[in-house]
């Protein structure tokens, strides 16, 4: 009988320690997004984890499913993430940011936010063809013309 119970309770602490070793996030697939506004918020993303080849759509697709983020993208723009809109009638739009040097733009004129003491500029390539590596950082934020 105690050969049972201790069979048994060898059996339950393996499937444990399985259980938790696969359900370990691999830190070197890890990105960083976030979401600006008022008070911005931080997703951390594991590219092993979803289809990064489709850039930006795959990201906001994953961070749907896993954390109930709400998105729309209209003929490619990004119209709607989170809390912040696209307002023709302001002036407001949503600008993404990113810290991989070949999406970002590098003409004088390009926008910029300032994150944790880092610059980040604004896209110039596709929202599909975004560039998601492991360390980058990708700002979500509003911009308002003046």
């Amino acid at each position: 009988m105690k050969t049972k119970v201790c069979k048994t309770l060898a059996f339950v602490l393996i499937l444990v320690i399985m259980a938790s070793l696969c359900s370990c996030k691999d830190e070197a697939q890890r990105m960083t997004v976030v979401i600006g506004g008022d008070s911005p918020t931080e997703y951390a993303v594991y590219l092993n984890e979803f289809d990064s080849s489709r850039g930006l759509y795959g990201l906001l697709e994953h961070l749907e499913k896993s954390v109930k983020l709400n998105y729309e993208i209209k003929d490619g723009r990004l119209v709607k993430v989170g809390g912040l809109e696209y307002n023709t009638g302001d002036g407001t739009d949503i600008c993404v940011y990113t810290s991989v040097s070949s999406d970002a733009s590098d003409a004088e004129d390009r926008f910029t936010v300032d994150y944790k003491g880092a610059t980040y500029s604004e896209i110039d390539v596709k929202l599909s063809e975004m560039t998601l590596e492991p360390g980058a950082l990708i700002y979500i934020g509003l911009l308002r013309y003046v």
